[in-house]
């Protein structure tokens, strides 16, 4: 017992680990997420900051080549007091450009801020991109002018200086950025200011957003030009600077684990206190039972009764049977409280059984009661002793069991060689056809309450009702219509019934439900019985709508 409980414990402590380790590694990593989704959004929004400036100076430089260039002005002489002053005046009126400047044989001769170069040198072989008005950009330009690097936007025999380190003067640290001149139609992306980037050509072009080569990046592209910004972090330079809240959001996913992992604890826990209080209450005969009865239609006569198996412990509510049902099939001790319902049952009742020989019992098999050799053994038992027929004792078998159809079948026919009833329970809910219930060979069916409610509603089930009955009666199927609860769905099931929709060998339709009456302890389902049997009128002993 000792080495038993240390096991329990040691689970119990390995999945409270489990849940910790993986709510930790969920955490950190909706932390990296959140992170990743905030640089996403900050590179855009950087990126469109550069683009915005970028516009802003492309107009600038077109306004000021547009005015310099030769031909604008053929009464200055290039280069002259006249033509500096003029380009003096112009570079007064900008904010993004350094110079200004004549271009003569591919080199600067003079620029408003230095006047007339004595050695000018020149430009760059070729351009580093030219756009398709004629604008040429040379990036780079190591002490063309001055001592500074600078890059130039070129047209004509016109020029202007740029420093992208001013032009780009506000940084995002440790964000990082590149401009791109570009050519759609061609599909180039040449990068001009910045740091060099490998981000591919159609990343730049499609204005996307994500993931590459370990950076988070978002790209963004000018309307106006044809340009376009692309601002970018580092996996490490994002963790870096963030490395609280991935701490913090890997504590608040183990703080989750924990929880998830003691709820967990609790819920097994309170099953398995839940599985020994039952198995305890079987095993003392503490589980009781209630009989639902079921009529012939229209008459309302009492013909039988479901045997219905309840549990209300000492120590507290009374538990549904769709809980504690489920918990005994799991736990591999159904059969014990099948074996109890058939016992009681045939105690309680046997005597009005031996009285009435048309009235009969049902009682619900679970699916590992078809295999289960004491379950069959009990029933043959308690039968032998109180001297009822086997066919007084209906056997109920959900839908849910006959999806297995050669254990269905086996079962189903051993139990009717035994001269039992078989019925299909549920019918609607689970795997099995009309077709299909003729292979199994059940004696009847009984129609699930879904089919009776949707009676007079205009549901789509409503419409199916008829069909399911007329190919009842045509396999010679018996029918327990469950869960009639209005006088409306009496009437229309007696209607059928009067129609001659019933079984082959004129058997009458069956229901079972509250309008009828509710479930009775065996002393009051006795009463009832003798009371009816001892009226002509059966019905006037029933409460309507009860």
């Amino acid at each position: 017992m000792k080495t038993a409980h240390k096991s329990q414990w040691i689970r119990l402590g390995v999945l409270l680990l489990i849940e910790i380790l993986l709510g930790a590694a969920l955490g950190a990593l909706f932390g990296e997420d959140m992170l990743i989704r905030q640089a996403r959004s900050e590179a855009h929004e950087f990126a469109t900051r550069l683009v915005d400036r970028a516009d802003a100076l492309g107009k600038e430089a077109n306004t000021v080549l547009s005015a310099v260039s030769q031909g604008a002005h053929p009464r200055f002489e290039p280069c002259s007091e006249a033509d500096l002053a003029f380009m003096d005046g112009l570079l007064l009126g900008t904010n993004y450009i350094k110079d200004i400047g004549r271009i003569q044989n591919n080199a600067f001769l003079c620029t408003s801020l230095h006047n007339r170069i004595p050695n000018p040198r020149p430009l760059a072989a070729s351009p580093t991109f030219v756009e398709k008005d004629g604008h040429a950009i040379y990036k780079d330009l190591p002490g063309l002018v001055g001592s500074s690097h600078t890059s130039a936007i070129v047209y004509q025999n016109a020029g202007v200086l740029i420093d992208d380190l001013s032009l780009f003067n506000f940084p995002q640290s440790p964000m990082r950025y590149t401009t791109f001149s570009v050519d759609f139609d061609r599909k180039l992306a040449i990068p001009i200011f910045g740091t060099p980037s490998a981000l591919p050509v159609d990343k730049v072009l499609s204005q996307s957003q994500g993931q590459f080569d370990g950076r988070t990046y978002a790209s963004v592209c000018s309307s106006s030009y044809p340009m376009c910004a692309a601002a970018y972090i580092s996996g490490d330079d994002l963790m870096q600077g963030h490395r609280s809240i991935l701490w913090a959001s890997a504590a608040f996913g183990a703080l989750f684990g924990v929880l998830i992992a003691l709820t967990a604890i609790v819920f097994f826990r309170s099953q398995s206190t839940l599985v020994n209080q039952l198995q305890k209450a079987v095993r003392r005969g503490e589980l009781f039972l209630a009989y639902q009865p079921v009529v012939e239609l229209p008459s309302g006569r009492f013909v039988g009764a479901e045997a219905l198996v309840r549990w209300h412990p000492a120590s507290g509510e009374q538990i549904n049977p769709d809980v504690f049902i489920p918990i005994a099939e799991r736990s591999g001790f159904i059969g014990e409280i099948t074996r109890l319902v058939i016992k009681r049952a045939i105690s309680e009742l046997g005597p009005l059984l031996q009285q009435f020989p048309d009235l009969h019992i049902a009682v619900n098999f679970a699916a590992p009661d078809l295999a289960d050799p004491a379950v069959l053994n009990a029933l043959d038992r308690s039968l032998e002793i109180s001297g009822i027929p086997p066919s007084a004792i209906v056997v109920e078998l959900t839908e849910r069991i006959t999806g297995d159809r050669q254990v269905a079948q086996k079962a189903i026919t051993q139990l009717r060689r035994r001269g039992h009833i078989v019925f299909i329970d549920d019918f609607g809910t689970g795997y099995s056809s009309l077709a299909y219930l003729s292979e199994l060979n059940v004696d009847g069916m009984k129609l699930d309450r879904s089919f009776t409610s949707s009676v007079g509603t205009g549901a789509v089930t409503a419409a199916i009702v008829p069909q399911i009955l007329a190919m009842a009666a045509a396999l010679n199927l018996m029918v327990v219509v469950e869960g009639i609860e209005t006088e409306a769905q009496v009437q229309y099931f007696s209607h059928v019934e009067q129609a001659g929709k019933l079984t082959q060998d004129g058997r009458p339709m069956l229901g079972q439900g509250w309008y009828f009456s509710r479930p009775l302890s065996p002393e009051a389902f006795t009463q009832r019985v003798l009371a009816q049997r001892g009226s002509q009128n059966p019905l006037l002993d029933l409460p309507q709508n009860s």
